[in-house]
C-alpha cells in the first residue's frame, strides 16, 4: 500500500527534499528584494514611507515583506528537516508535529494568495493615487537636502530612471500641482534636473540642459515612477506567486503522507502494546514505569508555570517606560561593551525572556504529551531539547557571575564618559543631552554619582567647560518636580545654581542598577529553579524511554523466539 512501511518513507523522503529546495527558493527571492538597493535605498524610502493604507506604509511592507520571505523561507526548511527526520528515522512523534505545522502553513497560504488576488486591483490603485498625492502635496525642492520628501523622489527619479507618477510627455504634467512650481521655486522650470537623463547624485548641481528641465522636448525620462516601481514589484509577485502554488501542492502531499504513515505506525505500535499488556497482566511494576510518567506530567505542569515566569519580567521591563523610554534609549545605545551597546542589550535581554519563556512552555507541552500518550518518540525530542536548554542556561549563569563586577564597572565608567559629552540644557538641541535631561525626570535621578553640591560630574562636561552652562551648576532636569512640559519655563536657583535645595540627589549610576537589580533577582531565581525541574525532565523522560525500549525489545525477541519455534515444528 502507498501508506505502508515500505512506501510511506519514500514518499516523505521525497517530498522533504523537495521542501528543502522551494524553503531556499523563498528565501533567495526575499534577500533579492533586500539587496535591491533601488527599491529599498535609505535615501527612497522615506518617500515609499509616505504611501499608505490601512494603517500600513509601503516602505515597511517592502522590507518586512522581504524580512518574512527569509524567515518563512528558514522556517520551512526547519520543518522539511523535522518530516525528513521522521520518515528517515521511523519517528511518527516527529511526523505528527510535521504533519500539524504543515497543515497550518498549508490554510495560511490559500488566506494570503485569496487575499493578493482579492486586492491585487485595489493595492496597485492606491499605490497610484497616493504617489501622486505625496507628489502634488510636498515636492517642493529640486535639490538633495531641503525637503526629505523631496530628496526621496529626486533619489527615486535617478535610481529607477522615471519621471512624476504618470508617464511624463510635455509641459503638462505632475508636477503642476506641486508645491515646488506653485510657490515660484521651480522659476522657468517645468520637471526637477532628476528627471534629466544621465544626471547623478554628483552632477545635478551643475547640471544644465534647458531642452530637459525647461521645454521638456528631449533628453528626459518618460516613464512614470509607477509604472517603473510596479514593474519592479511585479517581477517578484510573480516568482512569488509561482513558488507558493509549488509549495501549496507539496504541503498538501505532505500532511497526507505524513498523517497515513503516522496512522500505519500507530497502529502497529498499538498492537504492540496490548500484546505486551497482556503478558505484564499481573507483573509487578518497578518505581519507575509506575511514577515516571506523573513525574514527567508534574514537572511539565511546573515548567509550564516558569515559562511563564519568563515571559513576565520581559514584558515587565518592556513596559517600564523608566528604562526603555524612547527618550532615554539613544543614551543608552552611548553605553558600549564589546561592540554590543546597552539599549540594544537590554531590547535583547527581554525579548530573548520573552521568546525563550515562550519555546520553556512549547516544551513542557511536548513534554506533557509524551507523558500522557506514552510515545517515545515525543519523550526523545524533549529529553534532547531539555538538555540542550539545560546546557545553555548553566552556561549563561556562569557568564553572569563571572561578569557581574566587570559589568558594574564597565557600567559606571562608560556613563561618565558619556556625561561628558553633554552639551544642552534643553529637550531638543542634542539627542544624547536631551537624553539624560529624560533620564534625570524619570529615574528621579542627577549625574552619574550622588550630587552633593557645585562640584559634581557636570564639571567636566561640555555644557560646563563651553560656557553654555552659565552660572548654573547642575541642569534643570535635576531639579525635583521638572516635567517635559514645564521644563522651559523651571526656574529655581537653589537648584540649579547654588546646589542647596530642590534637587535629586541620587546618582543615575544608582538609580539605573537598582532599577536592574530588582529584575536581576527574580532572573536568577528563576532561571536557577528551572535548571533543577530541567534535568529531573531529562532524568524522568530518559528513565521513561528506557523502559519503554526495553519492553518493546523484550517483546519483539520474544515474537522472534515464538515464531523460530513455530516454524521448526
Amino acid at each position: 500500500m502507498f501508506c505502508d512501511d515500505r512506501w510511506g518513507p519514500i514518499f516523505l523522503k521525497a517530498i522533504n527534499v523537495l521542501f528543502i529546495i522551494f524553503s531556499l527558493a523563498l528565501i533567495i527571492p526575499g534577500i533579492l528584494v533586500l539587496a535591491d538597493v533601488d527599491l529599498i535605498s535609505d535615501n527612497v524610502l522615506p518617500l515609499m514611507k509616505e504611501l499608505t493604507y490601512g494603517g500600513f506604509n509601503l516602505g515597511d511592507v517592502i522590507t518586512s515583506l522581504s524580512v518574512s520571505l527569509v524567515v518563512v523561507g528558514t522556517v520551512v526548511l526547519i520543518i522539511a528537516t523535522l518530516g525528513a527526520i521522521g520518515a528517515f528515522c521511523n519517528r511518527p512523534a516527529c511526523l505528527d508535529i510535521y504533519a500539524g505545522i504543515v497543515l497550518i502553513l498549508f490554510i495560511a497560504k490559500l488566506f494570503a494568495i485569496f487575499l493578493w488576488f482579492d486586492m491585487n486591483a485595489k493595492l496597485q490603485t492606491l499605490i497610484k493615487d497616493n504617489m501622486l498625492t505625496v507628489l502634488q502635496t510636498q515636492y517642493a525642492a529640486n535639490d538633495l537636502s531641503t525637503s526629505q520628501i523631496s530628496t526621496a523622489f529626486n533619489y527615486l527619479f535617478m535610481s529607477f530612471s522615471c519621471c512624476g507618477v504618470n508617464a511624463l510627455n510635455g509641459t503638462v504634467n505632475d508636477f503642476d500641482n506641486s508645491p515646488w512650481i506653485k510657490s515660484g521655486t521651480a522659476g522657468s522650470k517645468e520637471i526637477p534636473t532628476f528627471c534629466c537623463q544621465g544626471v547623478t547624485q554628483a552632477s545635478f548641481s551643475s547640471y544644465n540642459d534647458t531642452s530637459c528641465t525647461d521645454t521638456v522636448t528631449a533628453n528626459y525620462q518618460t516613464t512614470g515612477c509607477y509604472d517603473a516601481v510596479y514593474s519592479l514589484l511585479n517581477t517578484y509577485s510573480v516568482a512569488f506567486i509561482v513558488i507558493g502554488i509549488c509549495i501549496l501542492v507539496v504541503e498538501a502531499l505532505a500532511v497526507v503522507t505524513a498523517t497515513n504513515y503516522t496512522h500505519y505506525k500507530t497502529k502497529q505500535e498499538e498492537r504492540l502494546r496490548r500484546k505486551q499488556e497482556k503478558k505484564n497482566k499481573g507483573k509487578k511494576m518497578c518505581f519507575s514505569e509506575k511514577w515516571g510518567p506523573l513525574f514527567l506530567k508534574v514537572i511539565n505542569v511546573i515548567f509550564m508555570v516558569f515559562g511563564l515566569a519568563l515571559i513576565l519580567p520581559g514584558i515587565l521591563v518592556l513596559a517600564n517606560n523608566d528604562v526603555v523610554n524612547s527618550k532615554v534609549l539613544p543614551l543608552m545605545k552611548q553605553l558600549s561593551f564589546g561592540g554590543i551597546n546597552f539599549g540594544d542589550m537590554i531590547i535583547a535581554l527581554c525579548v530573548s525572556l520573552i521568546v525563550i519563556g515562550t519555546l520553556v512552555i512549547l516544551v513542557s507541552l511536548l513534554g506533557l504529551m509524551g507523558a500522557c500518550t506514552g510515545n517515545p518518540g515525543y519523550l526523545d525530542i524533549y529529553g534532547g531539547i531539555v538538555l540542550i536548554l539545560f546546557l545553555i542556561k548553566a552556561f549563561a549563569v556562569f557568564m553572569w557571575f563571572d561578569s557581574n563586577d566587570k559589568i558594574q564597572s564597565w557600567m559606571k565608567t562608560n556613563l561618565i564618559s558619556v556625561l561628558n559629552n553633554y552639551g544642552s540644557d534643553d529637550l531638543t538641541t542634542s539627542e544624547t543631552s536631551t537624553s539624560w535631561n529624560y533620564m534625570f525626570m524619570l529615574m528621579s535621578c542627577c549625574a552619574v554619582n550622588g550630587v552633593t553640591g557645585t562640584t559634581n560630574d557636570f564639571d567636566n562636561s561640555a555644557w560646563i567647560t563651553s560656557g553654555a552652562a552659565g552660572s548654573k551648576q547642575i541642569p534643570t532636569a535635576c531639579c525635583i518636580g521638572v516635567t517635559d512640559a514645564t521644563y522651559s519655563s523651571y526656574t529655581n536657583t537653589a537648584c540649579t545654581n547654588s546646589v542647596t535645595s530642590g534637587y535629586h540627589t541620587k546618582g543615575c549610576y544608582d538609580a539605573v542598577y537598582s532599577s536592574l537589580s530588582a529584575y536581576y533577582i527574580v532572573f536568577i531565581a528563576v532561571g536557577v529553579t528551572i535548571m533543577v525541574i530541567e534535568a529531573l525532565a531529562v532524568v524522568a523522560a530518559v528513565t521513561k524511554k528506557h523502559n519503554d525500549t526495553y519492553n518493546e525489545v523484550t517483546h519483539s525477541k520474544v515474537e522472534d523466539i515464538s515464531k523460530d519455534k513455530t516454524s521448526k515444528a
